[in-house]
C-alpha cells in the first residue's frame, strides 16, 4: 500500500499539469483499484474512457471492477458504460 500511496502522489501531481492525460487517469485508476480504492478507480478510469472510450487498457480495468461488484451494481455499471461509450463514439 505504501509503494501505491507514492505512486498515486506522483501520478495525482502529473494529473494537476495535464488533467485530459488518459494514460495518467488510467494509470491512476489501476494504482487506486490496487490500493483497494474502489471508487476513485473507477472515478479515474471513467474519466480516461470519457476522452479514449475505445482504450484497451482502461476498458480492461473498468471490466475488473464490474466483475467483483454484486449482481445490481453491476447491471447499473455496465449500462453507464455503454451510455458513455455510446455518447462518445460516432
Amino acid at each position: 500500500m505504501q509503494n501505491h500511496q507514492a505512486a498515486i502522489d506522483v501520478y495525482g501531481e502529473a494529473l494537476e499539469h495535464s488533467p485530459e492525460n488518459t494514460e495518467i487517469l488510467t494509470t491512476l485508476g489501476i494504482l487506486y483499484l490496487r490500493a483497494n480504492e474502489t471508487e476513485l478507480a473507477f472515478t479515474h478510469l471513467g474519466n480516461s474512457l470519457s476522452h479514449e472510450p475505445k482504450n484497451p487498457r482502461t476498458i480492461l480495468a473498468v471490466g475488473s471492477i464490474i466483475q467483483v461488484m454484486d449482481s445490481s451494481l453491476r447491471l447499473l455499471a455496465w449500462d453507464a458504460f455503454h451510455v458513455l461509450k455510446d455518447t462518445r463514439c460516432p
